[in-house]
């Protein structure tokens, strides 16, 4: 949140929607936010999630899913997350926008 204001919501947003429809309707929501974070707001939110046939609007103004994202950053950050995004691959924290290398390094090792 430090970093992007809308962070928070927006998460919350993708887990009200999930809510209502489940895990492709996440990763639905999920595109949506990712193809337009330039246009992030409380409105625009709830206008995609419309969208894609959700109304999160008392869902989020709610604050029904804060305390879960919330936990979810506070996991990341214990377990090694210091950045956006963050990836644990077989217990191998990768951490901020790294390149494929980095993954194929980790993953040749975990191979081996």
């Amino acid at each position: 949140s430090s970093i992007h204001p809308m962070a928070q919501p927006a998460a919350e947003a993708t887990e009200c929607v999930r809510d209502k429809g489940g895990d492709d309707a996440f990763w639905e929501m999920h595109d949506l936010i990712f193809a337009n974070q330039q246009a992030l707001s409380v409105d625009n939110l709830e206008s995609w999630a419309q969208d894609i046939g959700y109304d999160i609007s008392s869902c989020l103004s709610s604050g029904e899913f804060r305390s879960e994202v919330l936990k979810d950053t506070a996991d990341a950050q214990s377990a090694g997350g210091r950045g956006t995004p963050y990836f644990v691959v077989n217990g191998n924290a990768v951490s901020g926008a790294q390149p494929f290398s980095v993954f194929q390094q980790i993953i040749e090792a975990e191979l081996a």
